[in-house]
């Protein structure tokens, strides 16, 4: 089968994006991929003659919808983020870039990720298009590294990690950095350095916040923007601090980001039921900060890792 994908460029570099692991699935099973990356991709005309069309993390020009759709049938949206919280964002605060109404309106077919499933009772309510619950995709070929993290002596400070892709309410970092900020507080000297990756280019809110926590005022926050794991994961082992992946999730119950930390060696302390119940330790209720504090804690004195985890 050949296979077009709408994709971002820079989804090489987000931890954890579905779509990248998606693509790898499908050429791993015979399918001959291509990503549509830009408008240059597109023109190249490999689309035409693809089998079907799917529409990942780049939502296609006006032109676009309109070349395919005179001569395509099978246009397939790929649902990878809670639809739900998506349209309440919209409906309440006017946020566009997470519109998939008039995404889907154009397709003939929805893909949504298994841990999404239970939202396809609210998409069938809003579109009658034929949806397929798809398999959670994963693989560390992505993110692949050579090693594996070795804690260190529970006297050394911790260096905290947050992956979170900080573009809708489920995706935030904001509570991660709450639960870095109260830690710090009750036991500063556990604190290395908080690592904060895909920070909003445009949001001066977000960094106001931010600046006003006693963390940022200590010097304890490092920001930065889009890196591809392999990277991250490969810098953190190096590290000579303790070194923690923190994960806060809403509704969203996978950042796959934090599978590759896993699969490195790494502890994550994360609010997912879904790794939760595949025996993934260091487990906090989302609403419970203090639940999170004590999780972090434990791996300080402990030592113990997560164990590696098959989706």
């Amino acid at each position: 089968m050949q296979v077009s994908i709408f994709m971002d460029p820079a989804d090489h570099k987000q931890p954890g994006k579905f779509v990248l692991y998606l693509s790898n699935a499908l050429k791993k099973q015979g399918n001959t991929v291509t990503a549509l990356t830009n408008e240059k991709d597109f023109q190249n005309g490999e689309w035409k003659t693809a089998d079907v069309i799917l529409i990942g993390t780049r939502y296609p020009s006006e032109r676009e919808w309109i070349d395919m759709k005179a001569l395509h049938k099978n246009i397939i949206y790929i649902c990878s983020t809670n639809p739900m919280v998506a349209d309440i964002e919209r409906y309440v605060v006017s946020i566009n870039h997470n519109n998939i109404e008039s995404v889907i309106r154009n397709c003939n077919g929805i893909w949504l990720k298994l841990t999404l499933g239970k939202y396809k009772s609210y998409l069938d309510a809003l579109y009658s298009v034929p949806i397929r619950i798809i398999p959670n995709y994963w693989d560390n070929s992505l993110s692949l590294v050579n090693s594996k993290y070795e804690a260190k002596e529970a006297s050394a400070p911790c260096d905290i990690v947050i992956l979170e892709e900080n573009n809708s309410f489920n995706t935030s970092c904001w509570k991660a950095l709450v639960i870095c900020e109260q830690l710090f507080l009750q036991t500063p000297s556990q604190i290395g350095q908080v690592f904060v990756f895909n920070t909003p280019d445009t949001n001066k809110t977000s960094m106001d916040m931010i600046n006003s926590l006693t963390l940022t005022k200590k010097g304890k926050i490092r920001i930065f923007k889009s890196l591809p794991i392999k990277d991250i994961i490969s810098f953190f082992l190096e590290s000579k601090n303790n070194v923690a992946f923190l994960s806060n999730q809403i509704f969203d119950d996978v950042n796959y980001g934090y599978y590759d930390a896993i699969e490195a060696g790494f502890s994550v302390v994360h609010s997912s039921p879904v790794l939760k119940e595949k025996g993934c330790e260091n487990y906090y209720d989302s609403n419970d900060i203090s639940g999170a504090i004590v999780q972090l804690n434990n791996i300080l004195k402990t030592k113990k890792r997560n164990r590696s985890i098959v989706l």
